[in-house]
């Protein structure tokens, strides 16, 4: 019997986890080796220089700084395509265009998070992808930080330790194949969480934006 879409991508999250354990001549894990991933292409070396994007443009940062969890892959996206991909100590840009979006957060065994936005041209956005733990659940939050705020000082402090991935050609492959399957559940906890806490979450807007980082 061929695997459904829905076991398959929680096929490839485990398989992004344990294709990324660094193991050292006698198998045993080295915990100061970076996780890699092979469905994204990292920068040589960490650090962060970001450009202000087009003045017809938005560009959204994604960064999930820190070493948590770090066998675990996290998917977000824009509707219904991706955005980006991060593991543990990485960061995305994604460039796009104006309006309004919604950016929803996948990971294996976590519940999905979602972030209403309004991007405004030749501004830039952060979104701290966080960790968090609630009624004995994990989820990656999508978490937009305002320009003035600690948060974003704290994160400017946290990104150059943070390299820089891309969705790698394999990625994107199995993202074609498998996106509707994927997308429709996710779509479905979206109207619920409208309905719910969603209600009371911020959005993304104008104040939001940052003219350089």
């Amino acid at each position: 019997m061929r695997p459904s879409p829905q076991s398959r991508f929680f096929t490839l999250s485990l398989a992004l986890g344990l294709a990324a354990l660094p193991f050292g001549s006698c198998g045993i894990v080295d915990p100061r080796a970076p996780y890699r991933f092979s469905e994204m292409d990292y920068a040589e070396t960490p650090g962060a220089s970001i450009d202000p994007p087009p003045a017809d443009l938005s560009l959204v940062v994604f960064a999930r700084p820190g070493l948590d969890l770090p066998m675990s892959a996290t998917l977000v996206y824009d509707g219904d395509k991706p955005a980006a991909m991060l593991s543990a100590g990485t960061w995305a840009s994604y460039l796009t265009r104006p309006g309004e979006r919604v950016f929803m957060s996948a990971a294996m065994d976590h519940d999905p998070q979602f972030l209403r936005a309004r991007l405004m041209p030749g501004r830039i956005y952060v979104v701290h992808v966080a960790l968090i733990y609630r009624n004995d659940v994990f989820s990656y939050g999508l978490i937009p930080l305002r320009p003035g705020s600690p948060e974003l000082a704290d994160m400017k402090a946290l990104l150059p330790a943070c390299t820089h991935v891309e969705m790698s050609s394999s990625a994107r492959e199995w993202d074609a194949d498998n996106r509707a399957t994927i997308i429709a559940p996710l779509r479905a906890r979206y109207d619920k969480w409208l309905l719910g806490e969603g209600k009371d979450r911020a959005v993304m807007d104008e104040p939001y934006g940052l003219t350089v980082l």
